[in-house]
């Protein structure tokens, strides 16, 4: 059973009481969609309303295309006179530096390579450099291949729910410190015939 909250209200005596608290919590319930949903109305009107007047969105969405037009013939440009670009691979030119600059790393695959290839070779090469007549340059190998291959060990607890039910799974996770549970939890459930059903819930 879930404990007793605290609360600052004075918990009902009768049933005549909690009758009234259910029907001033399904009130509070509906009159809070009634507002959610002529605010969102409201909300979406106002939005079609301003956009009618200013056309935020359409000058926006030109504004984009003007600029992916506008790099891409510059960058098209650069790509034709390098020479005006020097060995910094920029240019100051009214008002703005244009050029190129280097992004960060990146580990790719090599054409016609595939990652699970890739991984298979680094695994095969730890496992050749941990045997016991593997020379010093393997097992050299072996200890750079082995630091970037990442092995993960995590708890499956979709299994372990999966078996939740069968005694040598309950034995083998209590003895690892570990127990099935099954929270409560309160809900309050109004019965509107031919609405959608809401279930309001504790926290």
């Amino acid at each position: 059973m879930k404990r007793i909250k605290k609360t600052t209200t004075a918990l009902p005596e009768t049933e005549q009481q909690i009758a009234a608290l259910i029907t001033a919590t399904i009130l509070a319930q509906t009159t809070r969609e009634k507002h959610v949903a002529e605010r969102d109305q409201k909300l979406a009107k106002a939005a079609a309303m301003i956009e009618l007047e200013y056309g935020h969105d359409l000058q926006i969405e030109f504004c984009d295309r003007e600029l992916a037009a506008n790099l891409a013939t510059l960058e098209a440009w650069s790509l034709r006179h390098p020479d005006k670009f020097g060995t910094a691979r920029s240019l100051t030119l009214a008002g703005a530096r244009i050029g190129w600059r280097l992004g960060n790393h990146s580990l790719v695959l090599r054409a016609k390579h595939k990652l699970k290839d890739a991984i298979a070779f680094l695994s095969g090469m730890v496992r050749r450099g941990s045997a016991p007549e593997a020379s010093k340059r393997v097992a050299d190998r072996a200890a750079l291949a082995a630091q970037y291959l990442r092995t993960t060990v995590a708890l499956d607890k979709e299994a372990a729910l999966r078996d939740r039910d069968t005694h040598a799974t309950q034995v083998l996770l209590k003895a690892a410190g570990l127990q099935f549970v099954q929270t409560e939890a309160f809900y309050l459930e109004p019965l509107r015939d031919g609405q959608e059903h809401k279930t309001l819930t504790t926290t």
